[in-house]
């Protein structure tokens, strides 16, 4: 198999993995509720934020490690390790809010103790398996091609797959809801509540066609860094958080690329969320005009706040991204392998050659 082919399963592993960590949370929530109903309802919500954790901890762990090279040095070691001991520490909460889970509802001791085993397994697991994905991925990689700033044909060709989804999901849902209502139910007090269901799926199918129209540009971010995590960390600060002190010279060019991967990506990431919380805000909302649990009503309330402080943040790392692409534009047909060479041209006290090459008498750096 071809290093292209390998890269392109990506996408497929990535999308079964979480459907399988996605029926094992709704799995474990009905073992958790079936063998200990809760006595107090509230006690529920603490108990599947914890299922949650155990089940995505490990996921989230084991995708770092099949994402980045963390041996590269003690920088990239010690991001590691500060990783682990807060997925860690997340872990052991969860399996906490078990145990509570258990002790206030008369659960059998026996089943807090099979989630805490489940997440020590799927934590070896994950630390296993993740390295070892990594290092197939580096053996079968192939010459990077020469890197170009994604077209805006290709972003228009992104953004028309996401619509076609909605519309697709929509239209459809629409007319399968018409038919069963006039088939089976009363039109006059069900169409309202199916076009609902179907607005909510319509909305979480075109979220994750935007998750998959850039898994591509995920590749291209890792590629920018080759893999480097605490590259990617001090280069994002530059870019993002507009710390550009953090880099040398040498640096820039693989921080102008990152800049113009995530003033593309980091739009689709915006509409993914936007898409995902519409579709699940609209089931809690649907729950709402059908039972008097408070579950869903919490669910809402927590989800729209996610959001609303999720937004702004998106929104202003794209302006910052776009920010220093146009400051830097001089340096984006630059290659990053090419940099060591560009900052050996910048320090050389040969103003000729650098107005020569950018067509400006200023530094990079300005």
């Amino acid at each position: 198999m071809t290093a292209r082919k390998v890269l392109d399963m990506k996408p497929v592993v990535f999308i079964v993995s979480v459907l399988l960590a996605s029926g094992s949370v709704l799995g474990s929530t009905i073992l958790l509720v079936s063998v200990g109903p809760p006595v107090a309802e509230w006690t529920l919500v603490p108990a599947l934020v914890g299922l949650m954790i155990v089940i995505f901890g490990p996921f989230t762990l084991g995708s770092l490690l099949a994402t980045w090279d963390f041996r590269r040095d003690d920088e990239s070691r010690r991001l590691l390790r500060n990783w682990a001991v807060g997925i860690g520490v997340f872990e052991i909460a969860a399996v906490a809010t078990i145990v509570f889970y258990a002790v206030v509802n008369g659960t059998p001791a026996w089943l807090p103790v099979l989630f805490a085993a489940a997440c020590v397994l799927l934590t070896v697991v994950a630390v296993a398996v993740g390295p070892a994905l990594l290092r197939r991925d580096l053996a079968t990689r192939q010459d990077r091609p020469e890197w170009t700033p994604l077209s805006r044909l290709d972003i228009r060709r992104k953004v028309m797959r996401i619509t076609v989804t909605f519309g697709a999901v929509f239209i459809l849902g629409s007319i399968a809801a018409l038919v069963l209502i006039t088939s089976f139910g009363d039109p006059s007090e069900d169409i309202g509540f199916a076009l609902l269901a179907v607005l909510a799926s319509s909305f979480l199918a075109s979220g994750l066609a935007s998750m998959i129209v850039s898994f591509p540009l995920n590749s291209e971010l890792r590629e920018t860094t080759d893999h480097d995590a605490a590259l990617l960390r001090r280069v994002g600060k530059a870019v993002l958080a507009r710390k550009p002190s953090e880099l040398d010279a040498s640096e820039l060019p693989a921080a102008t690329h990152y800049a113009h991967v995530t003033s593309v990506l980091l739009p689709f990431q915006l509409a993914f969320f936007g898409q995902l919380y519409a579709g699940l805000m609209i089931q809690q909302v649907m729950q709402l005009t059908t039972s008097e649990d408070l579950v869903p009503l919490v669910l809402l309330l927590g989800l729209a706040a996610v959001f609303i402080a999720i937004a702004p943040l998106l929104i202003i790392r794209i302006r910052r991204a776009r920010r220093w692409v146009r400051e830097h534009a001089d340096l984006t047909a630059t290659a990053p392998g090419d940099v060591t060479a560009n900052r050996r041209a910048l320090t050389e006290d040969r103003p000729d050659d650098i107005t020569a090459e950018t067509g400006r008498t200023d530094s990079v750096d300005g």
